[in-house]
């Protein structure tokens, strides 16, 4: 009866939404390699990855090329879809024809930056330092100034999805920042206790009666020795006695 789990899941489980659709690399014909956007293959790379069906990935193996490859003959890579993962070092809006369009440079895990244009929703993940993943058409070799202000040569690409793997590195510097903070109310909150339990304490002392018995009254001092005497004392302590 195991696989009655299985039926259930097929059943009623979100339709996949499958992988991006396939592109004719000879739609990127136009790209100029070595100069900037937009181009005539740009305009052609955007509407593509415009039309993925939402949450695309691709399934099973996954291509992977040499970012020197790409710089190196990047038409003969024109179109391949590839995986970029690494960290968001900056990004910024095209604006208008492209406004669901951010290029970011994202460096990978070996130091190698990389520039990607990113279509649709991305205000979760567009923030600088976040480690991404996604999925992108290589689109042409860009060669760009650094901020040193030495001209460098980016593989450029378009895709669509990334998804988060971890978040910017002020993310743990809150959380750390968080538990102190939570340590110290915590703190706080333990001495105030301790303080109330001692002025309760201090209270319930100062309210406790005192009972004099008969054993802790002081001993009545001895009679006088002349008889006349004797019997005036006896008769004085017996009215200073309570009837």
């Amino acid at each position: 009866m195991a696989w009655v789990p299985l039926v259930f899941l097929l059943l009623f489980a979100p339709p996949w939404p499958g992988p991006p659709p396939s592109m004719d690399a000879s739609v990127l014909v136009g790209a100029e390699d070595d100069g900037d956007i937009p181009d005539e293959a740009f305009f052609a790379l955007v509407d593509h990855v415009r039309s993925w069906p939402e949450g695309a990935k691709t399934p099973g193996v996954r291509l992977e090329v040499a970012r020197d490859d790409l710089l190196r003959d990047p038409s003969s890579y024109r179109g391949l879809l590839l995986v970029i993962k690494g960290r968001v070092e900056q990004h910024r809006d095209l604006g208008a024809p492209f406004e669901d369009v951010q290029e970011w440079f994202i460096r990978d895990g070996g130091g190698d930056p990389c520039i990607v244009y990113v279509v649709g929703d991305t205000a979760i993940s567009a923030v600088d330092g976040t480690e991404v993943i996604m999925e992108a058409h290589f689109y042409k070799r860009m060669l760009l100034e650094d901020r040193s202000g030495v001209q460098r040569a980016y593989p450029a690409l378009a895709g669509a999805f990334p998804i988060v793997l971890q978040p910017a590195d002020d993310a743990p510097i809150v959380g750390v920042a968080s538990l102190w903070a939570l340590l110290a109310i915590l703190s706080g909150g333990l001495l105030l206790v301790i303080l109330l339990a001692r002025k309760v304490s201090g209270r319930q002392a100062s309210r406790r009666a005192i009972v004099l018995t008969e054993d802790s009254l002081p001993p009545d001092p001895p009679l006088p020795e002349e008889a006349d005497e004797a019997l005036r004392e006896l008769k004085r302590r017996g009215h200073d006695d309570p009837a």
